[in-house]
């Protein structure tokens, strides 16, 4: 048998990775699962063999573990292939193989985590959970080895420092760390051991810029550390009991620890025995939630409050850090060194408290502090309120009255406007009679001004003479004036005196006028007492005009139009005439078939242009 060269036998492993790799990454469920067996006695005897373990070997492998991982659907099925592939690293025997095994495994998931739908991202995430937890397992068999628990720090922080890895993936690495520390230590650890591990989040906190990054490393890691610690401890239950109680005097110094007698802490010893006699039935302690109340006990990690401080003193002033990281990173030191001192540095302590006020049941005090309100609320809208409810009243007494009683209201809107037209008189009637007595004094001066006009009909002129001394006179429009259709406004101003000449030729005759066309009213006009106004002239209006007024409606009239529905002159269409009409003509109203005998788009005046490109067939 020909002795194969060390190329040869490389070549061979490599293809033994890739069948590996294939297999695993297929959609048989038997098959990965015969696979994933073989794999494991593959890579035991592998690593104690000459050709030793590169990063490219383990990368193809991890990319055939992780679609086998993707190809699982079923929970258990999932938890259970998570829990197989995170105890591979147990096939390594040697410090660097299995660092570097490792350093595969999460830098496979930190690269493909982009491409996680949500749907498998859950059981991705409780892969790399197992993967840190076995890790911590490793090294804990290894009594917490020094160079193992550098190593491990070393890739914790190459993930950490990852350009190109994903910030969801580093998210959960750094939420899940302190956890599996503590489930898997169960509070066995030296605490220089712990401040190794705090190491690459120390470094990669002082070299951060994004604040969301800074809030969940300070969260998850150094507050996680604060918190669990004893002092920390000891203030949640104080919290908590002060939180019940309702906050009391607003501080949480009114809390204080209570000794229990003796016979309720042999009580307490009994319930802890049970409890400890059930653990002990019990294998080991569950590391995960599970259904039916089963919990899991977070032990507390140890650690050195100074040491810590001095690990965060060493990584504050990073050339990459920022102002904002550096006074996190002092309020950090703060908190730590006030811990060591055995005071609480975080958290709630003073809750401000409201006083209640006593309250008077007495009613009638009760009623008289509630109207003072109210006065002191509506003191300035007080005016405002009533002339609106009694704006309010007015318009529903107007409403109710004028529709009862139409004709009242327009005869007392007719008095009123007379009311004050007589009053407009009578301010004119006072500037006249001023006018006369200015006349009286210097007759001369008029008379030579005016010529005096002989009075033809001195009976007339004795009957004015004797109206001159009333204050009212009537006016009888009795078949003596035209009144035109139009609303004009009367003028108190100009007013209209017929002289006895005028009247005797000019007025036709009672009979010639209707009666029903003129108004019947009687005006109360009070006469002015200076004879000095022009001749009165009869005014005629055309009877054309006559209609067209009365024809055309003028929306500022009172003229209401009247429309008359003659219910007499509607027609209706008998069912015998229908029939009769389809008798007559047979044809089909409408054919879809049929070409219609003009078309419904109108012809364009301009006639489309001639594409010069196109050549017209003859």
């Amino acid at each position: 048998m020909a002795v194969k060269t060390p190329h040869q036998k490389k070549s061979l492993v490599i293809a033994q990775e890739i069948k590996f790799a294939r297999i695993l990454a297929g959609n048989n469920k038997n098959a990965r699962a015969k696979k994933l067996k073989k794999l494991r006695t593959w890579l035991t005897l592998r690593s104690k063999s000459t050709i030793a373990f590169t990063e490219l070997d383990f990368m193809r492998i991890w990319k055939g573990l992780y679609y086998c991982m993707w190809m699982s659907d079923k929970p258990l099925v999932q938890e259970e292939l998570a829990e197989s592939i995170s105890q591979l690293i147990f096939c390594f025997d040697s410090k660097d193989v299995a660092m570097l095994y490792l350093k595969c495994a999460l830098n496979t998931l930190n690269i493909e985590w982009f491409g996680i739908d949500q749907y498998r991202l859950d059981k991705f995430e409780m892969l790399a959970r197992r993967i840190i937890r076995q890790t911590f397992v490793l090294c804990k068999r290894h009594s917490w080895n020094e160079q193992w628990v550098k190593g491990f720090a070393h890739i914790i922080e190459f993930l950490l420092f990852d350009p190109k890895g994903s910030l969801g993936f580093r998210f959960h690495i750094i939420e899940i760390f302190m956890e599996e520390l503590a489930k898997v230590s169960e509070g066995n650890i030296p605490k220089d051991i712990v401040t190794d591990l705090l190491r690459p989040f120390a470094k990669y906190l002082g070299s951060l810029r994004d604040e969301r990054e800074i809030r969940h490393v300070t969260k998850h890691i150094f507050r996680y550390l604060i918190f669990q610690s004893d002092v920390g401890m000891e203030y949640m239950e104080k919290f908590d009991a002060w939180r019940k109680a309702g906050y009391p005097t607003g501080s949480i110094d009114a809390m204080s620890k209570v000794e229990v007698d003796d016979d309720q802490d042999e009580d307490e010893n009994e319930e802890n025995d049970e409890d400890y006699e059930e653990q002990l039935i019990s294998e080991k302690k569950p590391l995960d939630p599970r259904a039916g109340r089963v919990d899991v006990e977070l032990p507390q990690v140890p650690f050195d409050g100074m040491q810590v401080v001095e690990l965060l003193q060493e990584y504050k002033r990073l050339p990459s850090s920022r102002a904002k990281t550096r006074r996190l990173i002092k309020k950090l030191i703060d908190e730590f060194t006030n811990l060591s001192q055995g005071e609480m540095p975080i958290g709630v302590k003073t809750v401000e408290v409201f006083k209640k006020k006593s309250k008077d049941m007495n009613p009638s005090k009760a009623a008289a502090r509630f109207l003072a309100f109210e006065d002191k609320l509506y003191s300035d809208s007080k005016l405002r309120r009533l002339k609106k409810k009694n704006k309010r009243k007015r318009a529903l007494e107007m409403e109710t009255n004028g529709i009862a009683d139409d004709g009242q209201n327009n005869e007392d809107l007719e008095e009123k406007e007379a009311a004050v037209f007589v009053e407009k008189s009578k301010l004119k009637k006072q500037k006249i009679n001023t006018d006369e007595e200015v006349t009286k004094k210097s007759p001369e001066k008029v008379l030579n001004k005016k010529k005096i006009k002989q009075v033809k009909n001195f009976s007339n002129f004795k009957a004015g003479l004797q109206l001159k001394n009333k204050k009212d006179i009537k006016y009888d429009l009795d078949n003596n004036w035209d009144v035109s259709t139009n609303d004009y406004p009367f003028s108190p101003t100009s007013p209209v005196i017929q002289s006895a000449d005028s009247a005797s030729s000019t007025t036709p005759s009672p009979s010639s006028t209707p009666k029903s066309s003129l108004p019947d009213k009687v005006l109360k006009v009070p006469v002015f007492s200076t004879p000095e106004f022009p001749p009165l002239k009869k005014i005629r209006i055309q009877e054309n005009v006559r209609v067209e007024a009365s024809v055309t409606n003028d929306p500022g009239s009172s003229s209401k139009k009247r429309v008359k529905i003659v219910l007499d002159r509607n027609t209706a269409q008998n069912t015998s005439e229908y029939f009769k009409q389809l008798r007559s003509s047979p044809a089909i109203p409408f054919d879809a078939s049929r070409k219609p005998l003009a078309g419904v788009l109108k012809q364009s005046p301009i006639s489309s242009p001639i594409n010069p490109f196109y050549k017209k067939l003859m």
